[in-house]
């Protein structure tokens, strides 16, 4: 799909900002919210889906994670823009 992050760029980024928050600040993720300038492509619901649950395993976010993706956001800056919510 034209314009499509691609699957293990998204996975990279996406855990490298859970682990900033979580190992780097030790501060627990308990909801996230994810914009997406566009619709988004089934592989990157994917590679979302796919990185939220080795999170999990990994203990890098809690069972009761909750996550929202909102389709057809769209921003002045193209890509993804990743909300996190530390508490």
């Amino acid at each position: 799909m034209k314009g499509a992050i691609k699957k293990p760029e998204l996975q990279k980024r996406l855990t490298e900002y859970i682990k900033t928050i979580v190992v780097e600040k030790k501060l627990q993720i308990n909801n996230m919210i994810i914009h997406r300038d566009g619709r988004w492509c089934p592989s990157e619901i994917s590679a979302l889906q796919q990185t939220i649950k080795k999170s999990k395993e990994e203990k890098n976010l809690p069972e009761n994670f909750i996550k929202k993706y909102c389709r057809d956001c769209y921003f002045k800056h193209s890509g993804i823009m990743t909300r996190l919510s530390a508490l």
